[in-house]
């Protein structure tokens, strides 16, 4: 069985598609078929602590000329010369290839935002990614979403034919789904100077996943139940708007920045927060959500796109849009008590359907529909 994979993102992207695509291949080698040969299809390749198992247990293909028009033009002849059964574009895309290619083609589609949200990007990418997903779309012989929010988007958005699209959820990396409690707490708290309690952001910081909120919210609250915002992701011209919310209204002593974490160290950091709160407006699925329950964290998150689904109906559902509301719930949580223990023991079962073993075996059951 040897299936190729898009893998630029394994190399190049820490975050989001990159943790996807990461996470997906070492599960794959982990928990799939002994006949399972995977080939990774990257412009170039990364040996660091992350992409270190991939390496010792793929193949790299790797281009011989200009890697743009590879990566886009040029990989059937590498598919023919291979033998590949397989391609698996990870990352919303498919290289361009002709029709006399018989290689069944799947697509992992994130979230189409750019559609949702055009004001949130530059012109000139928001064609460019739009072009890139319709020719996914149109050319793929099955699509995954990662969510029935995705899917929905999806199909409210683009012309598809729904048969096509399947729904698979994504796994947390396995450092999450194994982590049996405080052994290395001492450590995250004393190198990055955390307090005994904190709320937590982790993710990028931009306008749609509204880190402002948590400011907004945090003002508002009694100085004396006030505790300090630990946020684990980097940002661009919303984090400076963050910044002058913070400054202006005098908030700087609780705000606990985290712009580059050592991922060893991340489910500590969730694991002794008092609640991660993630009031995004709309998440292709919301991998953090998953990773905070594995770790027994609370997770105060959004009711509406994909949240529900990553985080389960026991979490601290709220209209992101409401900020009283954010600040009654962070007032619950922070007394603690049987509704916060609850909450968080329902949200440790309810994490097992997104084990890794488990999303593998349904990856490799849609697989052997096209082989």
């Amino acid at each position: 069985m040897v299936i190729g994979f898009e893998a630029k993102r394994i190399f190049t992207n820490y975050t989001g598609l990159g943790n996807y695509s990461r996470t997906l291949l070492n599960n794959a080698i982990k928990f799939g078929p002994d006949n399972f040969q995977p080939l990774l299809f990257s412009p170039r390749k990364v040996l660091n602590e992350r992409t270190k198992f991939l390496l010792q247990n793929t193949r790299q293909i790797l281009p011989k000329g200009p890697s743009l028009l590879w990566r886009s033009y040029r990989q059937q002849s590498d598919w023919r010369r291979e033998g590949l059964n397989l391609y698996h574009g990870l990352s919303g895309e498919l290289p361009f290839v002709n029709s006399s290619v018989k290689i069944p083609l799947i697509v992992t589609i994130h979230d189409v935002i750019f559609r949702q949200y055009p004001k949130m990007y530059k012109p000139l990418d928001r064609s460019i990614y739009h072009l890139k997903t319709k020719y996914a779309l149109d050319r793929a012989d099955c699509i995954i979403a990662i969510s029935e929010a995705t899917k929905n988007a999806v199909l409210d958005y683009y012309k598809v034919d729904s048969s096509k699209i399947v729904v698979l959820y994504q796994a947390a990396d396995s450092i999450f789904e194994n982590f049996q409690g405080n052994i290395v707490s001492d450590a995250a708290q004393k190198k990055y100077g955390l307090p005994s309690n904190y709320w937590l952001y982790v993710g990028a910081v931009n306008q749609r996943k509204q880190l402002l909120l948590l400011f907004q919210a945090l003002l508002k609250t009694p100085v004396e139940e006030r505790i300090p915002v630990v946020v684990v992701g980097e940002g661009g011209p919303y984090l400076e708007e963050v910044h002058k919310y913070i400054n202006s209204h005098h908030l700087q002593s609780y705000f606990i920045p985290i712009p580059s974490v050592d991922f060893t160290l991340l489910p500590s950091i969730y694991s002794n927060a008092t609640a991660l709160i993630y009031p995004s407006l709309f998440e292709g699925f919301g991998i953090p959500l998953i990773e905070a329950l594995w770790t027994g964290c609370p997770v105060i998150t959004s009711n509406r796109s994909s949240m529900p689904e990553a985080a389960g109906k026991n979490a601290y559902l709220i209209d992101p849009t409401n900020v009283e509301e954010l600040i009654e719930t962070m007032r619950i949580v922070l007394q603690g008590g049987e509704s916060v223990q609850h909450s968080k023991e329902l949200g440790r079962l309810y994490v097992e359907k997104f084990k890794g073993e488990k999303v593998t075996q349904e990856l490799f059951s849609l697989y052997s529909n096209f082989l």
